[in-house]
């Protein structure tokens, strides 16, 4: 007989644990390591989905991407993405400022390669994996512009920033 209450105990155990698999309790095999969002952030702090750059400037500014789960935990596959750019169109906007007030992009007549940059400078190689992203204006391309700039994580969550090019945002 106790054995079977034993038995019993164990089991009701195993199933109670089973049902918070999902939750805080134990890690589950389905419980992907995957983000649900990508953040920017650069050196003054969180990025908001758009960056300003003057024109004329010729520095790179640095753009950092996290990974993150929606319990606001990081993602373990990241923390490191693949990067890309292209020019926007009319058809993407931005919000201009804090009142909500948005913009449609300007696309610039000539749209030559859009370069992307390292961490410490040097030109970023499409295709390899990097936690930051430098961003600066494209040369011989007259303002005001936009860039949108995707971040590709391992598992393939993507996420983007608008770069707005021009002197007044």
């Amino acid at each position: 007989m106790r054995r079977l209450v034993v038995s019993l105990v164990a089991s009701c155990g195993l199933a109670v644990l089973a049902a918070c698999a999902g939750g805080y309790g134990l890690t589950t095999t389905n419980n992907s390591s995957s983000p649900d969002r990508i953040t920017f952030s650069t050196v003054s702090g969180q990025l908001n989905g758009v960056l300003s750059v003057a024109p004329n400037g010729n520095s790179p500014i640095l753009v950092t991407g996290l990974g993150v789960k929606n319990n606001g935990y990081v993602a373990p596959d990241a923390t490191s993405f693949s990067w890309a750019a292209t020019y926007g169109t009319a058809a993407t906007t931005y919000q201009s400022n804090v009142s909500g007030v948005t913009k449609p992009c300007t696309a610039p007549a000539a749209t030559p390669p859009i370069p992307l940059f390292t961490a410490s400078g040097g030109v970023y190689t499409a295709g390899s994996f990097s936690s930051q992203i430098g961003v600066a204006p494209v040369p011989g391309v007259a303002a005001p512009y936009c860039l949108i700039v995707v971040a590709t994580a391992p598992s393939g969550q993507i996420g983007s920033f608008v770069v707005i090019v021009s002197n007044t945002p």
